[in-house]
C-alpha cells in the first residue's frame, strides 16, 4: 500500500527478511485496462524488532546502498509501518522501489515477460555488495475472462491460461473501496495447467459483495546469501493479471 498507491498491483507478501522482488501486473476493471510494473527491495534486521503491547509486529530494515535493477537505480525511500485504524506510524528504516503506472514513472522501469534481469547492490555498513539474476516468468495470459461480464456465484467459473509450464496461483478479494481491497481466498495449482474451475461453492461466499478481484499470477524465484547480512534474500520475478469483477445477483 505504501507504494502502489493506485491499488493495481497485487499484495504479494513474503515471509522472508530480504526481499527483492518485480512485479509485472495488467489489471482489467469494466470500464478501462491499466499496466503497472514495481521493483522493490527492502531487508528487515531480524535483530531489530518493532515492539507493541508485548507483540512483535514488524522488523526495522537495513540500509544496502544503492540499489539498482539493470542499472536503473531504485529510489531510496521511507519504510514506515502503519497501524490498522491507528493515525500514527513508525519509521523503520529504508526500502528501495521504483513504480511505474500506465508507462509512466519508475525512471522508466518496465517489467518484460522471460527477460533476464541483473540486480545489484553497492553495500552499506555491514552489508556488502552483491548482485544477483533472475529470469522472469513468461507474461501470463488470461483467456476466457472479461471483467465487464462480472460473475454469477451460483454457477462455476471456468479460467483459462497461458503460463509458459509453470504453475498459477490465484487470489480472491473482496474490494473494500475504490483503491483497496482485502485478500480473502487463495487457490494454487499444484501443476502446470491450462486453467482452473473455481466452483459456485467457493464464488457463493461473496454473493453479498458488490464486486470482487480475482488476480491470477505466476512467478520464479532465487535465494542467496549476503556477508554482512545475516538472513536469506528471496529474489523474485511475477507476472500478474487482476479482474475486478462486479457480482451479478
Amino acid at each position: 500500500e505504501d507504494l502502489d498507491t493506485l491499488g493495481r498491483i497485487p499484495e504479494v507478501p513474503l515471509r522472508t527478511f530480504g526481499q527483492m522482488t518485480l512485479v509485472g501486473s495488467v489489471f482489467h476493471s469494466p470500464t478501462d485496462i491499466h499496466e503497472s510494473s514495481l521493483a522493490r527491495a527492502v531487508f528487515f534486521d531480524r535483530l531489530s524488532p518493532l515492539i507493541l503491547q508485548n507483540d512483535t509486529v514488524a522488523f526495522h530494515t537495513q540500509d544496502a546502498g544503492t540499489v539498482s535493477i539493470d542499472d536503473i537505480p531504485l529510489y531510496q525511500t521511507e519504510k514506515r509501518f502503519r497501524m490498522r485504524g491507528n493515525n500514527g506510524d513508525t519509521l523503520l528504516g529504508v526500502q528501495y522501489a521504483l513504480v511505474n503506472n500506465d508507462r509512466v514513472g519508475g525512471r522508466g522501469f518496465q517489467f518484460i515477460g522471460g527477460h533476464s534481469y541483473h540486480w545489484n547492490a553497492t553495500g552499506s555498513g555491514t552489508i556488502s555488495p552483491f548482485s544477483v539474476d533472475i529470469t522472469s516468468p513468461p507474461d501470463l495470459i488470461i483467456t476466457s475472462l472479461n471483467a465487464s461480464d462480472g460473475i454469477d456465484v451460483n454457477r462455476d467459473l471456468l479460467v483459462r491460461w497461458h503460463s509458459g509450464n509453470l504453475p498459477v496461483k490465484i487470489l480472491i478479494s473482496e474490494v473494500l473501496s475504490v483503491r483497496r481491497t482485502r485478500p480473502v481466498l487463495q487457490l494454487r495449482t499444484r501443476t502446470n495447467r491450462d486453467g482452473i474451475l473455481i466452483p459456485s461453492s467457493i464464488l457463493r461466499l461473496f454473493r453479498d459483495k458488490a464486486a470482487v478481484v480475482l488476480t491470477f499470477s505466476s512467478q520464479t524465484s532465487e535465494q542467496l546469501s549476503v556477508p554482512g547480512f545475516g538472513e536469506e534474500i528471496r529474489v523474485r520475478a511475477i507476472s500478474s493479471q487482476s479482474y475486478l469483477m462486479p457480482i451479478n445477483r
